[in-house]
């Protein structure tokens, strides 16, 4: 009878959060952080003013776009150099690979152990979001929930990226520059693209005419 293939190791995970321990406690304090602006806000936010339930609202979306970009541009980096810090080592490579575990296994195991350290976070910071908005007279749950959404997928495209970086590169000071420089080469472009379409499909700005 063959034994059972498993896609997650509990040492790896505990090896892996001891490691990872400072990068997690600092993101989870600042998420923890949101719901206090927020509430912060909404306190000084008269219940009588204008579009009142709109300033919430607005407010709470306002914390996406840093979540969704250098949040995880740095968070993602960041975890998975530490992440995969092994691979950069000949000594901490062979040690790894003299592991009754499989490759497969010791990848995922690193790979969900970095999205957890971001999802449970963000979800948690997401629904006191919400839990302060409904203490203020607002339901919120959607844009809470947008907020952790957008906090996700920018984890996970950073996160992966970063993740490939260092298997690819597989030297520890430049696996760091290389994922700066592709992610600058990536908004350059990006840039240039969105100015082409501005120019040539969408139409010069009235300013400009």
């Amino acid at each position: 009878m063959t034994s059972k293939i498993s896609c997650f190791d509990r040492a790896v995970f505990r090896r892996a959060l001891k490691k990872t321990a400072p990068v997690w406690i600092l993101y989870t304090l600042y998420e923890l952080l949101l719901p206090l602006r927020l509430f912060s806000f909404c306190r000084g936010l008269s219940s009588g003013a204008d579009n009142y339930i709109v300033q919430i609202e607005k407010t709470l979306l306002s914390y996406a776009r840093f979540n969704a970009s250098i949040v995880p541009f740095l968070l993602g980096g960041l975890l998975a150099w530490v992440l995969f810090s092994w691979l950069f080592r000949t000594n901490s490579a062979y040690f790894y690979a003299a592991l009754p575990v499989r490759r497969r296994t010791l990848f995922l195991t690193n790979y969900l152990t970095g999205l957890l350290l971001c999802a449970a976070p963000a979800l948690v910071s997401s629904l006191l979001l919400w839990a302060v908005g409904a203490g203020f007279g607002v339901s919120a749950f959607l844009p809470a929930m947008q907020v952790f959404a957008a906090t996700a997928m920018g984890f996970l495209l950073f996160f992966s990226f970063a993740s490939l970086v260092c298997m690819v590169v597989g030297q520890m000071a430049a696996a760091p520059l290389v994922y700066g420089m592709l992610n600058f080469a990536a908004y350059v472009l990006e840039s240039i693209v969105q100015h082409l379409m501005q120019t040539f499909v969408y139409g010069m700005p009235a300013i400009l005419i």
